[in-house]
């Protein structure tokens, strides 16, 4: 079978970084779940400092995952260091919208009003807005630790990366 032949190279490319990263992020976070709920149901500042210590466990596992597909996944574009910086500054903000959905979604307000008392589209609706925001999030820190990345080295992506993009093709016009 001819390389070009071959269409899964990217699918195999994504899904590898989630199963292998995503089973063991999944075991801290089940594992740590246990001491912050006793944490939290002791009350007071210890509510407190349950709600903290979870943010920032998420915000550690998150940008441990965005780091795996900014680096993995992606085309490459940027350093180590950049990708780190990107991943933990993009991990932040989805933490912050993960926890702004979960208040969301405990307000209470009847999902169906907007659509004329339909049920099953307000309750659609309403995650998958978040959804659409939390990818967007996502691409947008991809896209500036890769704009900001060429800003570096003149404006324009290196050499290595074209071809990549390039899928290999030598002489490309979209690249030249």
């Amino acid at each position: 079978m001819a390389a070009r032949d071959d269409t899964f190279t990217a699918w195999r490319g994504r899904l590898v970084p989630a199963l292998a990263a995503g089973p063991l992020l999944m075991s801290i976070v089940l594992y740590a779940a246990p001491p912050l709920a006793r944490l939290a149901d002791a009350g007071g500042h210890r509510l407190g400092w349950s709600a903290v210590l979870a943010f920032h466990l998420l915000w550690l596992l998150l940008s441990t995952e965005v780091f795996l597909l900014f680096r993995f996944v992606g085309v490459g574009v940027a350093g180590l260091r950049a990708t780190v910086l990107a991943a933990f500054v993009t991990g932040a903000f989805l933490c912050g919208f993960l926890g702004g959905f979960v208040l969301f979604l405990a307000v209470p307000v009847d999902w169906s009003v907007p659509f004329g008392g339909l049920v099953v589209p307000g309750v659609v609706a309403a995650p998958g807005l978040w959804m659409y925001l939390l990818h967007t999030v996502l691409l947008v820190g991809y896209q500036l630790v890769a704009r900001r990345y060429a800003g570096h080295r003149g404006g324009e992506l290196g050499r290595g990366v074209r071809d990549r993009l390039d899928g290999g093709r030598r002489g490309s016009a979209s690249y030249s």
